[in-house]
């Protein structure tokens, strides 16, 4: 797995995260406790996740499954489905976690530099054609 410099996209990162979560809260979609500084918090996170994935460490240590791509990854920590045994998703909204993340990501940089993501396994998922937006 190739390495790069996060700290350039972790802005972009956990803008990508807000716009999945769109939590009216402030909190950035934290749902075990109140944070005190979400955007820390989310940014904390975003660096733990990508720690995990970079080492071919499991997500978390109920988990199996380690998804190839970063994006992938970080869902299934931080927003899992309900057919993976979530319970605060019971409208299964969470299916639309990564799609949305890869979209903002998308939108957000230069043709040149979404290639780069995808080709370092950050955003696209493997196989896809075209990205999928919700």
């Amino acid at each position: 797995m190739a390495d790069f410099d996060l700290s350039q996209y972790l802005p972009l990162m956990a803008k990508a995260v807000q716009f999945a979560e769109n939590d009216k809260t402030g909190n950035n979609g934290i749902r075990g406790y109140v944070p005190t500084d979400p955007d820390a918090d989310l940014t904390r996170s975003i660096l733990n996740n990508y720690n995990r994935w970079r080492k071919g460490k499991k997500p978390a240590p109920w988990i199996e499954e380690k998804p190839a791509k970063f994006v992938d990854f970080m869902r299934r920590r931080w927003a899992p489905l309900t057919s993976e045994g979530a319970t605060n998703d019971p409208k299964n909204l969470n299916v639309n976690w990564a799609p949305n993340v890869r979209h903002y990501l998308k939108k957000n940089t230069t043709s040149e530099e979404y290639k780069m993501l995808e080709d370092l396994n950050f955003a696209r998922l493997q196989g896809d054609g075209d990205e999928r937006t919700v």
